[in-house]
């Protein structure tokens, strides 16, 4: 694979395996994510979309046995893995370059706050925002998603299509400049979907 000028994430994958498994997931795979493109992956059920967006995340592989050849260039720095090679990802210095939402979104949200306006306010004070600017970016995005009504609601008790929504302005909210969707239209209506 010849490396694109301005790619901010790059993936050249011989193989992956998880722990444990006899045949490999993934195999002879090369990606190349430009700034403000957009890339869909598509297959059928369990043909390896949600482990490709993992190990785009930094999320494998994990340090249980799962195999992984091959190499990841991020925001200009490559990581091999294979062979000799022992590469050590900092998730949430990753995570400043990729953030991932799962097939479940109620697995990225934390849980711990009362209201959707809270919930989305998470990352930003882990950040350190300014809480000013925390105000205005949750009240843009919110109106920007439709989502302005779900603010004070118990971020516990929303639909999955809701939840997903929640998830996605969250995700969207951090600014990480490469975002992988896993299933990013699922349990959203066509309104939902077209936001």
């Amino acid at each position: 694979m010849t490396a694109t000028r301005n790619a901010m994430l790059e993936l050249e994958l011989e193989r992956f395996r998880y722990s444990g498994a006899e045949y490999d997931t993934l195999a002879g795979m090369c990606l190349s994510l430009a700034p403000g493109s957009l890339t869909a992956i598509v297959g059928d059920s369990g043909s390896g979309k949600s482990t490709l967006g993992a190990v785009l995340a930094g999320m494998l592989p994990r340090h249980d046995g799962d195999e992984l050849v091959g190499r990841i260039t991020l925001a200009g720095q490559e990581i091999r893995h294979g062979a000799g090679a022992d590469p050590r990802i900092d998730p949430v210095g990753w995570a400043r370059h990729v953030g991932m939402l799962p097939q479940d979104a109620r697995h990225y949200l934390s849980g711990v706050r009362e209201t959707v306006e809270e919930e989305l306010a998470l990352g930003l004070e882990n950040a350190g925002v300014p809480r000013a600017d925390m105000r205005l970016g949750i009240a843009a995005l919110a109106r920007k998603l439709g989502i302005g009504s779900l603010l004070p609601r118990d971020s516990g008790k929303l639909s999955g299509g809701q939840e997903r929504l929640v998830a996605l302005a969250a995700l969207a909210l951090g600014a990480a400049p490469v975002l992988v969707l896993d299933e990013p239209l699922a349990g959203l209506d066509a309104s939902a979907a077209s936001q």
